[in-house]
């Protein structure tokens, strides 16, 4: 099972932002998953204000859209 975002996530950033960014993460320990079940949260902080936040899914079958994959499309691109 992959932690997954639903949606995506687009923010202009000057050179000086990039290094105010923080990802947060919390996610909840289940014994079992079910298929897009809510297991946690994402936060982008820039400074002080969080700029943006998605409830984070499970999924079973769909790798394409796992929230570590999209992290790093949000830093890198």
């Amino acid at each position: 099972a992959l932690p997954i975002l639903k949606d995506s996530f687009s923010y202009p950033l000057t050179e000086n932002e990039k290094e105010k960014i923080k990802v947060i993460v919390k996610l909840t320990k289940l014994e079992n998953y079910e298929n897009d079940e809510e297991v946690g949260e994402v936060s982008v902080i820039l400074g002080d204000d969080e700029i943006y936040s998605e409830k984070v899914y499970v999924s079973i079958e769909n790798r394409k859209n796992n929230i570590f994959t999209k992290i790093k499309e949000w830093l890198f691109n």
